[in-house]
């Protein structure tokens, strides 16, 4: 609420569309080409804790492939729907493309936390994004910088440096034991208690 209604403030209605254009774009983007691989993390590195690391590290390739290549398909969009636009909406567009890599750095930092069941962290940094990026845009808001690429910025920094910050604390969670799959918890004799025993 906060955000929305300071920048409206800011840059008025036609660089308001512009910026819901250039978070809009890099978000599909992130969403669709993540191909479900940080939902995948959560789940394999929840089903077997001791894989953590290993998990990671293996998903370290396929996540670069896909910021570059993501990237490279945001650049080509905002090309053809950027084109006779404005120098300030160039400009934003060329600094959102940061966003890519940061959301999806973001995606899976908080795919490794949420498997390794650390909701404090996951849930922090679930919320502070949004938090960072609308004090920034107080600051700017105070500050009378009415620039769209300033306020495309803010929000590629706040989204990017979260990104990073989420993928560092999972890293240095992450269990360096030997990959042990859990198995489901079942019924044992008459007690019907759930336990692990076989």
């Amino acid at each position: 609420m906060l955000s929305g209604v300071l920048v409206a403030r800011l840059l008025g209605v036609e660089d308001r569309g512009h910026l819901a254009l250039l978070v809009l774009v890099p978000t599909v983007l992130s969403q669709i080409g993540g191909l479900g691989l940080p939902l995948a993390a959560t789940f394999h590195i929840a089903r077997a804790p001791g894989a953590t690391r290993a998990i990671m590290r293996s998903l370290w390739v396929p996540a670069l492939a896909q910021a570059v290549a993501l990237t490279f398909v945001h650049a080509v969009i905002l090309l053809f729907v950027l084109a006779g636009e404005a120098p300030r909406v160039q400009l934003g567009g060329a600094l959102s493309l940061g966003l890519v890599p940061g959301l999806l750095a973001y995606e899976y930092g908080q795919g490794f936390l949420q498997g390794q069941r650390r909701f404090r962290s996951f849930n922090v940094l679930r919320l502070l994004p949004q938090a960072l990026y609308s004090l920034a845009v107080l600051a700017l808001f105070l500050a009378s910088r009415d620039s769209l690429p300033i306020v495309v910025s803010a929000w590629v920094l706040s989204v990017t440096a979260l990104g990073a910050a989420a993928v560092v604390i999972a890293a240095r969670g992450a269990s360096n034991a030997t990959a042990e799959p859990s198995r489901p918890a079942r019924a044992c004799g008459s007690t019907r208690r759930w336990s692990g025993c076989s």
